[in-house]
């Protein structure tokens, strides 16, 4: 249920859609939203300062300043087509982001001499980074993914990811070996 409130919550889903997302009562739907927005202290306020960037400026843009223009929608009277704009312009700031930081990391895949180790790179998912490595050079890739993937930040923010690092012979039996591998 967690992970549904969370990424429903960044992305604007009141207690009705969390309710019918996740196939529970409302009233249980409530409690999770009026937590999570207790733990997240600054989402709710961070929706809002979104949304009226947006209505200033008719767009929205990630962390690295790409825009994403507003359709008609955003002047709409009908407030439900507001408010749906509103919700893609969140959602842009967030995957957006996501997916510029990703691309940064495959961009330094070929720039940072990883693609030197002998390993097959497989496939980005999200905010993971697949391949098959080597044995003798698992301890390597990982640290130079780790170095890499916590460089794949916005200038401006001071907080990094935190990668974690998964191993295994296969995809299917991996075993998670936390952010500092030996």
């Amino acid at each position: 249920k967690a992970k549904g409130v969370n990424f429903g919550l960044a992305y604007g889903a009141a207690a009705p859609t969390l309710a019918r997302n996740l196939i529970i009562a409302l009233k249980e739907a409530e409690k999770l939203e009026a937590s999570a927005f207790a733990t997240y202290a600054r989402l709710k306020s961070w929706q809002e300062e979104a949304a009226n960037f947006m209505n200033l400026n008719g767009f929205t843009q990630t962390a690295f300043g790409t825009r994403r223009h507003a359709t008609d929608d955003l002047f709409s009277s009908d407030r439900g087509l507001v408010a749906r704009m509103h919700r893609r312009g969140t959602n842009f700031t967030i995957q957006g982001t996501a997916a510029e930081m990703l691309k940064i990391v495959l961009t330094k895949l070929w720039t940072e001499g990883v693609l030197d180790l002998r390993m097959e790179f497989f496939a980005p998912i999200y905010d993971e980074v697949v391949s098959w490595v080597h044995k003798d050079d698992v301890q390597a890739y990982c640290e130079m993914m780790k170095e890499i993937m916590t460089s794949a930040k916005p200038e401006k923010h001071s907080i990094p990811q935190v990668p974690e690092i998964s191993i295994g012979y296969s995809w299917g039996h991996l075993h998670e070996i936390g952010r500092e591998p030996k």
